[in-house]
């Protein structure tokens, strides 16, 4: 078996807390143990098995059985590939082609889907194996699953900020080894509950789910669909869950600390980190919402921002909880003058990530820094 799937049925077999679920339908919120979780992974594991896949492609909503699916790629041994659902105004019909084709490109054999998804890959009439995850991912098992191990956990698409978009394969051991040096940078522990609205298919959403599946804590997941209908939900949900963790990009941060006045009725102290992360990091913006959530409880010290790329498997620096914002003012000087500008400090490396800087002879008119390409190493 391999070390991830190793964890993971360490982690989901003993837990005593749960995955808690958002569906945007009906508001509602829906607690399922991570020991039955387990057991839905391990039917979608044994399908997997039966079609002989060795990888695996999720899209849909983040519901308990569409979760479970994600854990049962990963006990299969199969590599998992999570892609989204079609933007608003897409044709539908062009989407499913696509997304299949994408599948097929990577090596894929089985998709797991369901509901509006599942019937738009039905109607492209797929050479895959198609299935739906609210057919195999009951929570009925009798037998155990001997967990499966292959060479590769994780085909994670790229945003191709650092050149083409492409499809970065992450071994199993690379995985964990970033889901056990983010959780032991940020002291994760039991009592923690991590709240996240993230989309599974970014490397961000994934490891923030997997690190708390992994180590077994509470962990409140809400579509994204949810998040954008209403922004304002995820303070809220923070307060319901009385999460210690959470994390989101800048835009979001902006979004909520611009329009808090709006905002009443909040409890935000139990926050002890919310991660920064996926865009460039406005320093004001994101320090306006420490500032005026502190009113509701929440200590700016909890703002983290951070680095990471999903060629690391995603994170790569993240700081100390408690830190908050860190500035660093810099001089920048070209032909028409100098100006002084501020930069959120993202961290340190966290265990196992190695990262350097190759000088280059354009300092991009820095004055007193090094200036150059970031280089990083991440454990295989």
């Amino acid at each position: 078996m391999s070390v991830l799937a190793a964890a993971l049925a360490a982690s989901l077999t003993t837990s005593d807390a749960d995955l808690v679920v958002y569906d945007q339908e009906t508001r509602t919120w829906t607690r399922q143990p991570w020991g039955q979780m387990y057991a839905r992974a391990e039917n979608v594991a044994e399908q997997i098995g039966h079609d002989g896949s060795t990888a695996v492609g999720v899209v849909g909503e983040p519901t308990v059985e569409g979760i479970a699916t994600v854990l049962g790629a990963l006990l299969s041994g199969a590599a998992l590939s999570v892609l989204p659902g079609p933007v608003r105004g897409a044709d539908s019909a062009q989407w499913a082609q696509a997304t299949l084709k994408r599948f097929a490109d990577i090596g894929v054999g089985t998709v797991f889907s369901h509901g509006d998804y599942l019937n738009l890959l039905e109607k492209a009439e797929p050479s895959l194996n198609l299935h739906d995850d609210v057919v195999v991912a009951h929570d009925r098992r009798s037998t155990s699953l001997t967990l499966g191990t292959g060479p590769c956990a994780v085909l994670q698409g790229t945003a191709g900020s650092t050149g083409t978009p492409r499809t970065a394969q992450m071994a199993p051991a690379a995985v964990l080894a970033n889901l056990n040096g983010l959780a032991d940078r940020i002291s994760l522990s039991a009592g923690d509950i991590g709240c996240s609205w993230l989309p599974l298919y970014h490397d961000m959403g994934l490891t923030f789910l997997l690190t708390g599946a992994v180590h077994g804590i509470e962990v409140w997941q809400a579509p994204t669909a949810a998040f954008a209908a209403s922004p304002f939900s995820w303070v809220r949900w923070l307060t319901e869950s009385r999460a210690t963790l959470t994390a989101a990009p800048n835009m979001a941060y902006g979004l909520i600390g611009k329009y808090s006045r709006r905002l009443t009725d909040l409890d935000l102290s139990p926050l002890r980190f919310a991660l920064n992360g996926g865009e460039p990091v406005d320093c004001e913006a994101t320090s306006r919402f420490g500032t005026e959530l502190a009113r509701f409880g929440f200590n700016p010290g909890a703002l983290s921002p951070s680095y990471g790329m999903a060629e690391s498997s995603c994170a790569v620096t993240v700081p100390v909880p408690g830190l908050g914002v860190v500035l660093d003012e810099i001089t920048v000087t070209t032909d028409a003058g100098s100006n002084q500008q501020q930069l959120a400090v993202l961290g340190q490396a966290i265990a196992g990530m190695e990262v350097r800087l190759r000088p280059s002879d354009d300092n991009a008119g820095i004055v007193g820094r090094e200036v150059g390409e970031v280089e990083i190493r991440a454990p295989r």
